[in-house]
């Protein structure tokens, strides 16, 4: 038998500014900068009880994960007749930290990193008559890793699914053209 505590305090900041000025009548800039900042936390503990009058705590968690994205972004687009397009770019600069620990005597284990990236983009299309039209578009996104991928805690509430996480993934990248 086992008896399991998890607390858990997320905390989420954000702030945005953007900016739209039309050049000409089928001309467009827009501009702008974002700041996101996240603070999330938790802890379990799990005890054990393999005789009814003896406890004893079996396993604990205690992670904290802190990210801050700063970025700045700039699109230009136009339209001339039936053609239309649009390219823009995002710089982003992200820093992470990742503190964990097994036991509350322990010291927190600290895996944290910085990076900056620059994600492109660029839409093309085609309006034809009756509704018709053809697109072509570029993008570059990220998908970062979160909570229980980077936790290295392991979760053996199942035995047939143990899992931990790794506090030094990267985020992944990917170019998507459709």
């Amino acid at each position: 038998t086992q008896q399991q505590y998890s607390g858990f305090d997320n905390q989420r900041m954000q702030f945005k500014s953007d900016y739209v000025q039309k050049l000409r009548t089928n001309m467009k800039l827009e501009a702008g900068v974002a700041l996101n900042w996240q603070d999330r936390m938790s802890n379990s503990k799990t005890w054990d009880f393999p005789e009814p009058e003896r406890d004893s705590l079996s396993a604990y968690n205690d992670f904290r994960y802190q990210e801050w994205i700063a970025a700045a972004y700039a699109t230009y687009g136009a339209k001339f007749g039936g053609f239309s397009f649009s390219v823009g770019l995002r710089g982003e600069y992200t820093n992470t930290t990742v503190s964990t620990r097994d036991a509350a005597t322990e010291q927190y284990l600290v895996s944290q990193k910085g990076y900056f990236q620059l994600y492109p983009t660029a839409y093309l299309s085609y309006a034809f008559p009756n509704d018709h039209e053809l697109q072509l578009n570029y993008t570059r996104r990220v998908n970062r890793p979160r909570g229980r991928q980077l936790s290295a805690y392991r979760n053996v509430s199942d035995s047939t699914n143990i899992s931990y996480g790794n506090p030094n993934l990267m985020p992944e990248f990917a170019n998507a053209l459709e």
